[in-house]
């Protein structure tokens, strides 16, 4: 495994997990302490409020605050187990009750005889827990084992055996995922990963920090599962932090997040199937996207696991609709078949994600899922062309069967004779350069220089 730096601890968190010593009423039947006797160097004995000595169990004194004896002799800085559970006397022997942090300086490995998840020891260099670990103690006294535990802020933390989980995006509790922050509160909404890499030593020391990706947890904390999810009003997508190439020159994931399993990652700036996901990880909606020159993005989900990039070597503009990329806005629109050269029109609403083109006897209209080769027709006439990538064609002249159609810089096509200049040069446009005909009263001339 390999070496975790682990984040420092602030005021903040330590005045949060600040503990105190819990008084508890007495209780009819409690052994009560009347007298102390004793030191330091060699301890210190009791007897009740009627003189007899106390010798073994759990004593409280006149202010509430409760020993354990053993052999005649308080017990202090111990972990003992009681009826099933485990309890520490403080190092003035006094049970103690809410948070308390032991550091790697400490016997607490070897007194409470625990492991963590991986079946290492409790404090290493290649375990979360090399500098310290922190416990919490129930008014009664008694530890958190692997349970769900709830401060007074409504923040939830985790404990795995006797020791709060923390510094982790994945971790597996009853079969769902969750994360921890370095101060162990579960995480909740959207939490972005990043990872430090220092590298040389002295003066030439330099440290990088790269973003590696964004995770989501649910209100409960669950984390957001592989593939799409809906969250609010919007659809975003993730797949598995094992699928992504991170960073091979670090593998993976460091400060200050590790994980005990794989995690989820939104994706952003990238196609799954024909649907694109922006550069914030949600789905389009419907309507012309334009981006700019070298706009950078990956062209599919495996572009992405890779960290592929594509970068655009000229503005394009491409139509969405509900998120997919379509052949322009779907109504009024007319399909051009390179292998017949015909044209067809399109008639309903396109069936989605599709390959494969159904027409009736190549005369009627075309239905089509993944519909490109397209040209739309807006309310006052213009014409617009859509290529096979679903982008608009715009300063350009394009070959259909023979007939050369140009675009101008708006991305209207010429449907009147006479010279135009195009992307700067001019052409001819006359019906003796041929035509395609979109409607009795509607035909694109063909162009000449």
């Amino acid at each position: 495994m390999r070496k975790f730096n682990k984040i420092a601890i602030t005021l903040a968190a330590a005045a949060m997990f600040a503990f105190g010593l819990t008084s508890t009423a007495m209780a009819s039947g409690d052994t009560v302490i009347g007298a102390w006797q004793g030191n330091d160097d060699d301890g210190w004995t009791a007897t009740d409020i009627n003189g007899n000595a106390i010798k073994r169990g759990w004593a409280i004194s006149d202010s509430g605050v409760w020993y354990y004896f053993s052999n005649g002799y308080m017990v202090a800085d111990e972990f003992i187990n009681y009826k099933g559970d485990t309890y520490y006397l403080g190092e003035e022997g006094a049970m103690h009750t809410g948070w308390i942090e032991f550091d790697s300086d400490s016997d607490v490995d070897t007194a409470l005889n625990q492991t963590t998840i991986d079946g290492q020891n409790v404090f290493g260099e290649d375990t979360p827990y090399e500098d310290s670990v922190w416990m919490y103690f129930n008014p009664n006294g008694s530890a958190v084992t692997d349970d769900w535990f709830e401060d007074n802020s409504g923040l939830w933390y985790y404990f795995d055996d006797y020791f709060m989980i923390c510094d982790t995006y994945a971790t597996k509790i009853n079969n769902k995922i969750y994360g921890f922050s370095g101060h162990g509160n579960m995480h909740v909404g959207w939490v972005q990963l990043k990872n430090t890499v220092s590298e040389g030593e002295g003066p030439a020391a330099s440290t990088t920090t790269k973003d590696i990706g964004w995770v989501y947890y649910a209100n409960s904390g669950e984390m957001a599962s592989n593939g799409w999810n809906k969250l609010g009003n919007e659809w975003t997508y993730f797949v598995s932090s094992d699928s992504v190439d991170i960073d091979p020159e670090t593998d993976g994931i460091q400060t200050p997040y590790i994980s005990s399993v794989a995690g989820s990652f939104m994706v952003s700036d990238t196609y799954v199937d024909d649907y694109f996901i922006d550069c914030d990880g949600f789905l389009v909606g419907s309507g012309e996207i334009t981006f700019a020159k070298n706009y950078t993005f990956y062209a599919s989900l495996d572009d992405f696991k890779a960290g592929n990039t594509t970068k655009l070597s000229s503005s394009k503009t491409i139509y969405f609709e509900d998120g997919i990329r379509t052949a322009g806005p779907q109504n009024n629109s007319y399909y051009f078949d390179p292998e017949v050269d015909t044209i067809y029109e399109i008639e309903g609403s396109l069936d989605r994600l599709q390959n494969i083109y159904n027409t009736v006897q190549k005369t009627a209209s075309y239905k089509a899922e993944k519909l490109f080769n397209t040209f739309y027709v807006d309310e006052e006439n213009n014409v617009f062309y859509y290529d096979l990538d679903g982008n608009i064609v715009k300063n350009d002249v394009v070959d259909f069967g023979g007939v050369m159609v140009a675009f101008n810089s708006s991305g209207k096509a010429v449907t009147t004779e006479g010279k135009t200049k195009i992307g700067g040069t001019y052409y001819n446009f006359s019906e003796d350069n041929g035509y395609i005909k979109i409607s009795d009263d509607l035909i694109i001339y063909g162009a000449t220089k």
